[in-house]
């Protein structure tokens, strides 16, 4: 089943296999994903770049467990759809450096894309 939205959001067509296994694994996981976590973790990815120029999702992580987000989803890798509606709506983009390891323990320093922010406010 796709919504709308789904369908706006993934609505290129895939160059390769691969680009179709991405495609169909981001809209399935985006499609059973929790409501409550993908709106909370959207809102955690608008704080964070308001704050940092540049992120990733260790930032918007660390910011959920501070709010007390603890809601959850069958599968984190939904959290890649989030991102990709922020890149829509404006609010961030990739930088355009290499990924960085995560400083989260549950991903052994795996890389993590660096995020630049469009809504950045520096403090005065």
């Amino acid at each position: 089943m796709r919504d709308r939205f789904t369908e706006d959001l993934f609505n290129r067509d895939p160059c390769t296999p691969a680009d179709a296994g991405k495609h169909e694994g981001m809209t399935r996981v985006h499609l059973h994903a929790d409501e409550i976590w993908k709106r909370q973790m959207y809102e955690c990815v608008i704080t964070v770049a308001r704050r940092y120029q540049t992120f990733t999702s260790d930032d918007v992580f660390e910011v959920a467990a501070l709010c007390g987000y603890d809601h959850g989803t069958h599968d984190l890798r939904a959290f890649g759809p989030v991102m990709m509606i922020a890149a829509k709506n404006g609010v961030c983009c990739k930088a355009e450096c290499a990924p960085v390891n995560s400083r989260r323990a549950s991903l052994h320093a795996s890389p993590r894309a660096v995020w630049r922010s469009l809504i950045f406010r520096p403090r005065r």
